[in-house]
């Protein structure tokens, strides 16, 4: 036990000094160019995302490190908390808060936009790098994972782009029908940096990370209790929950359907190339923010 807490201890600091290295070395080379964050204010903001979004990893991996020196293996609970629900916590306690106090923040929806616009965004990168240290810490690798075929990865594209077509219909008729109720439905963009960041997750690590826990993690824990059907049909709940967005709560809980029986019928590959693709085309047409 204490060889491993000595080894577990020195693995995390010589981690954690590696970041804290390159955030010197950033700093280091900014100050030797003259920068001046004064000059810009979306200067600054960018800066400070790009140090969010480097040490957004690396808290995630601490807090799955965590759970792996606390005795949380094989525990798919756990993750779907600390991934998902801890960060919804944190928002309805700022979103109490700011009510308390009756901030201006809550004035016109502004609260509402800096979540959409910036919370969200960095949500969707916390989840995901949370599944993927899980599916790295947590679990045994599994052995579902398997390489995939030509046909099977052109099934998973075909499956993709039909699932993304189709929610991008079926949110188009929402999208309508809210607008002839009076209720306009705006998303703010989220910042350049975080959002090519989230383009760029979105489109790789995202489709891999969720597919590998929800397949080979989730769906063979709630295996062990219940039928395969319900098993497919709350992962599909779950995944559509967790999106935390209300207009995709149906077309992601489609998806999760989708993915699953993909899943079922080829392997892991091509439904991480399906949801990649499903990606891509929310993305390409502007709804991956839609509430």
């Amino acid at each position: 036990m204490k060889t491993f807490l000595q080894s577990s201890v020195g693995k995390i600091i010589r981690f954690v000094f590696i970041f804290l290295f390159v955030a010197a070395a950033v700093f280091l080379l900014l100050r030797r160019m003259n920068w001046q964050p004064l000059q810009s204010a979306n200067l600054q903001y960018n800066l400070v995302l790009a140090i969010l979004l480097v040490f957004l990893p690396l808290a995630a991996f601490l807090v799955v490190w965590a759970l792996r020196f606390w005795g949380y293996r094989r525990k798919p609970w756990t993750v779907l908390v600390t991934a998902y629900a801890l960060p919804l916590l944190a928002v309805i306690i700022i979103h109490l808060r700011l009510m308390a106090v009756d901030s201006p923040l809550l004035a016109g929806g502004l609260s509402a936009n800096i979540y959409r616009s910036t919370w969200q965004p960095l949500y969707y990168l916390w989840q995901t790098f949370v599944l993927l240290f899980s599916g790295w810490f947590l679990f045994p690798r599994s052995g579902a994972v398997r390489s995939a075929s030509f046909k099977e990865m052109m099934a998973g594209l075909v499956t993709g782009l039909g699932l993304g077509l189709g929610a991008a219909f079926f949110c188009s008729i929402l999208i309508h029908q809210f607008r002839l109720s009076g209720r306009v439905i705006t998303t703010p963009d989220p910042p350049g940096l975080l959002l090519w960041m989230v383009l760029a997750v979105g489109l790789t690590l995202s489709p891999y990370a969720v597919q590998y826990f929800y397949r080979t993690i989730l769906e063979p824990y709630w295996a062990k209790t219940y039928s395969e059907p319900v098993v497919i049909l709350m992962t599909a709940a779950v995944f559509a929950l967790v999106q935390a967005r209300l207009l995709l709560l149906p077309v992601a809980f489609a998806a999760g359907l989708g993915f699953s029986l993909l899943f079922r019928r080829t392997a892991l590959w091509p439904a991480a190339v399906a949801h990649a693709v499903f990606n891509l085309v929310l993305f390409g047409l502007g709804w991956f923010l839609v509430i």
